[in-house]
């Protein structure tokens, strides 16, 4: 029989059935991932803040100007009795154009050469302290700083003659660099689903700062009424040249119809004299049917017949003529009236973009923002400690759960025992955890149930003596053995204070340290003398070497003697231990023997059953499945674990 199949059939139905439900996580494991974890995300959270305190106590303030800015959708005609131009509604692609327009380099240079015309025209206040100190330049470096009056005195280009004047290329490179500055600062938004823009501006200077968001309105103002000035001038040069080409049109149009005109004769000429050979109306000379004709024709040939120019089809009508310069009039005059309109716009240029609320110097700072900064620390710091306990929980292969417990070794945990000292979570052990080998030991083997009976500690100790209790009830076994797969300090712990508990339950107990190691008899007073060795080698009997345990009258406890050492526990030690089993199990309900480490022990042998004491977060699962493996080879059952995570 394999070891997988002994631990089935080792196992009882009600465990197995137990421990059979979904491996999903829970809120019990939730709770027990913060209760672990809450030093490291609080440490994090912690340094977070005090970077963001030191970060708020050492940035310089911020102060936010902001202006308004309308576009109007019904443009303010000219002062003129002309209709002005029909302006469509805006949709939001144009608004947004609009807002790009505002961050775009052409309208901040405008903004600039407003601003250096305002610092030049301050410039003659800059000799004196007030006006020096008024001018300075922005923390940001948007406006220049005018030149020191030291610089502007007749003594100063006397001595050292005129100051170097900047270049084109320095002169450039400084308005780039304010243009670049001021972007980085600018802010423009849309006020919810009107035609209104929001400028802002940033600076640690809140007079710079109300400066350039207002130069930044002026300028997209002056942009819009230059851009329109500019196409009206455009469009008047070329009204007037299209207004000559007509003109000429016109003229020649009007030209052909007197030409037409003059080419026919419309008067009525004098009746001639009936005669024999006037035709019905007299009009034979008049026709030129007559041979006395006398009236010469120009279109006549030699025959004396007509010779028109042009065909009927193609020679045009009077009314084509009149109709054609009646159209170029008409065009004439509508270029004239465009002419006009054009005129009038670029003599009163008008846009439908208007500032309506310039910016003021703000009083109080905008940045930073210590409230938010504290928040946003805290959060992210949070964030990084719970990113960093995933990370830590995912490489850690200590044992830490029932449920990781039954996953690997099919076994029931009995009880996980954690001491809630405060101070233990804020030890340098708990925070740095015992993936780099420090784990918390216990200065002291007193019993907790007995010196600290109400502690969460001691409660969690009775459920797990209980949980001992029934496993063992079920199994029929009365010599339980605790086993550590470390040092043995944490089973020695935890076996003392499970047996206190065994015997108050009214059972007579006997406790048996096996260990030389350990000191497990000694820290419950009323030991003797006597030890297991004088009962071993027959020479004390049973009852004279174990004592009663002040703490329990049902309490009796069998040391091994200090001066014993672990190579005591020869194959013949142990076979005559195993010879006084039936002295203990008839004087004595149940017998618990705390017994060396797993690796160096073959005492296992003298009990029924045994129990795994595991150090939490401090032994490995491997660890555990190599004492379950030896366990399971020396055919002793393992009624179960417990974690201990006793300081």
């Amino acid at each position: 029989m394999n070891i997988g199949e002994r631990i089935r059939v080792e196992t009882p139905p009600a465990e197995e059935a137990f421990h059979s439900e979904s491996h999903e996580l829970s809120i019990a494991d939730a709770i027990a991932f913060l209760r672990y974890y809450w030093p490291l995300v609080a440490a994090t959270a912690l340094g977070a803040i005090a970077l963001a305190v030191v970060y708020v106590a050492t940035a310089a303030p911020i102060y936010t100007s902001s202006a308004q800015l309308l576009i109007e959708t019904a443009q303010q005609s000219a002062p003129t009795i002309t209709m002005s131009e029909s302006v469509v509604a805006l949709d939001t692609p144009q608004i947004e154009s609009e807002i790009a327009l505002l961050s775009s380099e052409q309208i901040i240079r405008k903004a600039v050469d407003i601003l250096d015309s305002a610092s030049d025209s301050k410039a003659p206040a800059a000799a004196n302290p007030a006006g020096t100190a008024a001018s300075a330049p922005d923390k940001g470096g948007v406006i220049a700083a005018p030149q020191p009056p030291a610089q502007s005195s007749w003594l100063y280009r006397l001595i050292f003659g005129e100051p170097a004047k900047s270049t084109k290329e320095e002169k450039e490179a400084r308005i780039r660099n304010q243009i670049s500055q001021i972007q980085q600062g600018l802010d423009v938004r849309r006020m919810g689903l009107s035609y209104v823009l929001v400028l802002s501006y940033r600076s640690g200077d809140p007079v710079r700062a109300a400066a350039v968001v207002n130069a930044l309105g002026d300028a997209y103002v002056r942009d819009k009424i230059d851009r329109r000035t500019e196409a009206a001038r455009q469009s008047g040069i070329w009204l007037e040249s299209r207004i000559e080409e007509i003109r000429h049109l016109m003229n020649e149009a009007a030209l052909d119809v007197q030409a037409f005109k003059a080419k026919r004769d419309y008067s009525l000429t004098q009746r001639p004299e009936t005669g024999e050979n006037s035709g019905p109306l007299g009009l034979e000379g008049e026709l030129g049917g007559g041979a006395d004709a006398k009236a010469p024709n120009a279109n006549k040939d030699q025959r004396g017949s007509f010779k028109p120019q042009t065909s009927p089809q193609e020679a045009p009508t009077l009314e084509e003529l009149d109709s054609r310069a009646l159209t170029y009039r008409k065009i004439y005059e509508s270029y004239l009236q465009a002419y006009t309109d054009t005129v009038q716009r670029q003599s009163y240029p008008s846009t439908n973009a208007r500032v309506i609320a310039r910016g003021e110097v703000p009083t109080t700072k905008s940045g930073p923002r210590r409230t938010l900064a504290l928040i946003g620390s805290a959060v992210l710091g949070s964030l990084m400690g719970f990113a960093l306990a995933l990370v830590h929980l995912n490489f850690d292969h200590t044992v830490r759960s029932g449920r990781q417990i039954w996953q690997n070794i099919k076994a029931p945990l009995l009880g996980d025992v954690d001491q809630i000292a405060a101070l233990k979570h804020f030890s340098l052990q708990r925070l740095l955890g015992a993936s780099v080998g420090i784990a918390p030991r216990s200065s002291s083997a007193h019993p907790i149930v007995e010196f600290k009976p109400s502690s969460h500690s001691a409660t969690q100790l009775a459920e797990a003596a209980l949980a001992v209790q029934e496993a063992a009830h079920v199994r029929g076994v009365n010599v339980v053995g605790f086993v550590d797969t470390g040092s043995g300090s944490t089973s020695a712990t935890m076996c003392s204070n499970l047996a206190l508990l065994n015997a108050r339950a009214g059972k007579r107990t006997l406790l048996i340290e096996t260990d030389p190691a350990m000191e497990t008899v000694p820290s419950l007073p009323g030991a003797t003398g006597y030890s297991l060795i004088d009962v071993i080698n027959g020479g004390v009997d049973v009852e004279a070497a174990a004592i009663p345990s002040k703490f329990e009258s049902n309490l009796y406890l069998l040391n091994i003697g200090n001066s014993a050492d672990r190579r005591f526990w020869t194959t013949e030690n142990v076979t005559a231990f195993r010879a006084l089993r039936e002295q203990f199990t008839r004087r004595y309900d149940t017998i618990f023997v705390h017994l060396p480490p797993i690796k160096s022990n073959h005492l296992t042998l003298t009990v029924d059953a045994v129990v795994i004491v595991t150090a939490k977060r401090v032994t490995t699962v491997s660890e555990l499945l190599d004492a379950t493996t030896l366990l399971r080879i020396a055919e002793k059952p393992v009624l179960g674990v417990i974690i201990s995570g006793l300081a």
